[in-house]
């Protein structure tokens, strides 16, 4: 069954994301009542806490629009400008250290990933990236002209809504370290 993070809330009087589910962990951000912003990982049982970081303080507190991404072991959290990366497993503490973390990609409106591509995807700013979840690295990028609203993959397809427009990218990119969009399509109406 899903965990309800309602539930979690009110155990702790906190603000929570949407939970991320992956061998046997939930993955949630949470704002504790400090307004600090939390990733806590806990058993998908019992609740229990595994590990926890504590992420970057954005200059204003501000709702989770972002829920992490667990990926190919890694755990993936876009919150305010920044991107960081997380082995799922932990670091064999209480409380770890981001593995990697980037704040050059602007504000991330969403984020996917799609299990054995070993890429992550943010859209960001006017563009969308992405980067490698064991490194953060930048594997390709595109530039959408528009702040983009939407992010989906979908087979070997990733598909980017950004104002009126739905643009689709190769999954694993173009081989290029920027691509353009295999297609696009008018929308008419905002895409979210």
């Amino acid at each position: 069954d899903p965990v309800d993070c309602r539930v979690i809330a009110r155990e702790e009087n906190v603000a929570v994301s949407p939970p991320a589910e992956s061998c046997g962990l939930v993955v949630q951000l949470q704002m504790d009542t400090r307004l600090v912003p939390i990733l806590q990982v806990r058993d998908t049982g019992t609740l229990a806490g595994r590990w926890r970081a504590t992420l970057p303080a954005p200059p204003t507190p501000k709702q989770f629009t972002v829920p992490p991404v667990v990926v190919d072991g890694r755990v993936v959290v876009a919150h305010g400008t920044d991107v960081t990366g997380y082995p799922l497993a932990g670091c064999g503490s209480a409380t770890c250290p981001a593995a990697w973390a980037r704040s050059d990609l602007g504000s991330p409106t969403a984020v996917a990933a799609q299990p054995g591509r070993g890429e992550v995807l943010v859209a960001t700013g006017d563009e969308v990236v992405a980067l490698s979840p064991t490194t953060g690295a930048t594997r390709w990028s595109a530039p959408l002209g528009t702040g983009a609203t939407g992010l989906a993959i979908a087979g070997d397809t990733v598909f980017v809504g950004a104002a009126a427009t739905l643009s689709a990218f190769p999954a694993g990119g173009c081989g290029a370290a920027t691509c353009e969009p295999a297609w696009t399509a008018a929308l008419g109406t905002s895409a979210t």
